[in-house]
């Protein structure tokens, strides 16, 4: 049997235009070597374009994640940012996930701004009818006025030009990865009934065994201050073990750290809301929910300790540009921090990352760290 030839990823075709002539080939192929057509099942793929909005490479690593999962469920999929692609080109794809976040005061990432330009333009924006849709807005809650505001536009505008929503929009904020899971697996039950729950969904993934979701446990081995005693500042340079972890990292890359709140602070908001003495509601709020916000401020009224953390936002992880060479320090990842300390209304506060690291994380003592790579460094 002849080996069957593919047409590239990167050849300058549409995911369904690489499955046709895929096909084709293979059709012209296999009657060559009496009828097999090792590649028939190209044909019958859906195509899948994963388009993203992306300025620090949250969207652009989701994207591709999705695409992954999109190409383990059958689809021929592919990611690309939209400063790579025409809404002429776009108008062509069948089905499209966009994912974006929404950059400084509600504004289109830096390489989704030509493209929303052009869907926008008086008398050539593109007619989208025929394009089936859902869009995965990111932003961060702590921008409420402006929250995902770049993806409403996009939901929005594609829907005015003709594109049928496949599936409602997702807003998600800084923690973003379950709600993301859950809204793809709709999305791709929605385009053709996929079992939202398959094994190969799950077995199909290619991610490091600790990332984000799943950080490695690195014991910190050194916390030095680099500033002179009289200096004003204070500013650290910390040394986390990878041993055994597997994790490696580029120049330009950051380093994910779980941090936790102070614990005399939650002891204050605990205290001030009627809640001492709760142990595990402590030990919840120390490692779970950022709460440095409500240092000072007596509750109007009481509320159940349900209410209260529903009104909290869960502590997402902190990135810093990471301050070593992998190959100077093979298990080793260094940073270099200032501490964060400052004072509003006669009351006391302090970073909380920053002084987790410097005052409260023993040496020897652990904390969750992830790799976080920078695409467009």
């Amino acid at each position: 049997m002849n080996i069957v030839p593919a047409i590239p990823d990167n050849a300058p075709f549409t995911a369904e235009q690489r499955s046709w002539l895929n096909g084709f080939i293979a059709g012209l192929i296999g009657r060559a070597d009496g009828g097999a057509v090792p590649a028939a099942d190209a044909v019958r793929k859906t195509s899948l374009l994963v388009a993203f909005g992306s300025q620090s490479g949250n969207s652009e690593s989701l994207a591709k994640k999705l695409a992954k999962e999109a190409a383990g469920r059958g689809f021929a999929s592919r990611a690309v940012g939209l400063d790579s692609i025409q809404p002429v080109e776009f108008a062509k794809e069948k089905h499209v996930m966009l994912v974006t976040i929404t950059w400084g005061e509600g504004d289109m990432p830096d390489n989704a701004a030509s493209f929303w330009t052009a869907l926008n333009q008086n008398g050539s924006s593109p007619d989208l009818t025929g394009v089936r849709y859902g869009v995965l807005a990111l932003g961060d809650k702590n921008y409420a006025d402006t929250f995902c505001f770049a993806g409403k536009r996009f939901d929005e505008r594609l829907a005015e030009l003709g594109a049928q929503r496949v599936q409602a929009r997702v807003e998600c904020d800084v923690d973003y990865e379950d709600p993301a899971k859950e809204w793809s697996a709709q999305f791709f039950k929605a385009l053709n009934g996929t079992d939202v729950t398959s094994e190969a969904h799950e077995s199909h993934s290619s991610s490091p065994a600790y990332d984000k979701k799943n950080p490695f446990p690195a014991k910190l081995l050194s916390n030095l201050k680099i500033t002179a005693a009289r200096s004003s500042k204070d500013v650290r340079h910390i040394a986390l073990s990878l041993a055994g972890s597997g994790l490696s990292y580029e120049v330009g890359d950051a380093l994910g750290v779980t941090v936790q709140n102070c614990p005399e602070v939650v002891d204050a908001i605990m205290a001030a809301h009627g809640f001492a003495g709760d142990d595990e509601l402590r030990d919840t709020l120390i490692r779970g929910y950022e709460v440095r916000h409500l240092l000072g401020n007596t509750p109007e009224k009481a509320v159940s300790v349900e209410e209260f953390l529903g009104s909290l936002r869960k502590m997402p992880p902190r990135l810093y540009s990471i301050a070593s060479s992998i190959k100077a320090h093979p298990d080793e990842v260094h940073l270099t921090l200032g501490v964060v300390k400052y004072e509003i209304d006669g009351i006391a506060h302090k970073g909380v990352a920053s002084t987790f690291l410097a005052e409260r994380l023993p040496i020897e003592g652990t904390t969750g760290v992830f790799i976080h790579t920078a695409n467009h460094f």
